[in-house]
């Protein structure tokens, strides 16, 4: 697979918690923008795709973390169907709102389904994919092997996910993560690419992203800092600018080498024995 540079826009559980806290404050709703989480969702759909090999051909499980769908772009811009599991019925809802509001029919759906527990037959897909979705999950073995199992021979798990570069963060920052990222931490690269292999999976690619997430939290707590300097009601400036605290202390964790973020491309053997 050719190396190509990665410009996507982080977008992920983080998002999730900005907008439960934002949302209890009037008139915050700008701070995060549903357009932009939008193009955010479909550049990273295109990337995967690219890495991954996805088209009209592909039947796409989509491992989902919440917010917006990268399977609705993925159906649309690559011809593919499939299915994508939440762990919430809103994000089940929200997702099938907006396919909807497609101009025309695509072969996918949605549905509630834990990970670990896979609601699908051996050997069903050709891709599984997901974003930032496994992290915060309590027992990344059983949901490795789910994904193993539901892919067929030759099949291939397309992912990003945060890693944990050292082993011990400070409390400052795994507070930070916690509410920023909903991850408590985790694998750091290299044993996240022995998990995938001690599922079964051959790894073909695994690339560092921590740039990128620097870059969008640094964006982030600019952005926020900005809404706080506007922002009349002094609870709700505070609520702002603690949520820019913690997006900067991210972005520091990056950066220092407490943290970072990763793709993941890799493949079910052919002889799907394990």
């Amino acid at each position: 697979m050719k190396e190509q540079s990665l410009q996507i826009p982080f977008r992920a559980r983080e998002t999730d918690v900005v907008l439960e806290e934002v949302h209890h404050a009037q008139g915050l709703d700008d701070v995060i923008q549903d357009d932009e989480f939008r193009t955010d969702a479909e550049r990273a759909a295109d990337f995967l795709a690219t890495e991954a090999a996805i088209d009209q051909s592909s039947e796409v499980l989509e491992i989902g973390a919440g917010g917006e769908s990268m399977l609705v772009h993925l159906a649309e811009r690559f011809g593919c169907c499939g299915e994508a599991v939440f762990h919430s019925e809103e994000y089940v809802d929200f997702a099938r709102e907006i396919l909807c509001h497609r101009r025309r029919r695509l072969g996918i759906d949605f549905r509630w389904a834990p990970a670990d527990r896979l609601p699908y037959p051996e050997a069903g897909f050709t891709h599984v994919v997901g974003r930032n979705a496994m992290c915060g999950m309590p027992d990344g073995d059983r949901v490795r092997a789910e994904i193993y199992r539901v892919l067929r021979p030759w099949g291939i798990l397309a992912c990003t996910d945060f890693v944990q570069s050292r082993a011990e963060m400070s409390p400052a920052v795994r507070q930070a993560v916690c509410e920023r990222l909903g991850w408590p931490g985790g694998p750091s690269l290299p044993e996240y690419r022995t998990a995938l292999e001690r599922a079964g999976f051959e790894t073909v690619l695994s690339r560092d992203l921590g740039d990128d997430l620097v870059r969008r939290f640094r964006a982030r707590a600019e952005t926020l800092r900005e809404r706080a300097e506007r922002t009349a009601d002094p609870v709700d400036r505070q609520r702002i600018l603690r949520l820019a605290s913690s997006c900067a202390l991210v972005q520091a964790a990056v950066e220092d080498g407490e943290i970072g973020w990763a793709l993941f491309i890799a493949h079910k053997p052919e002889s799907g024995i394990h």
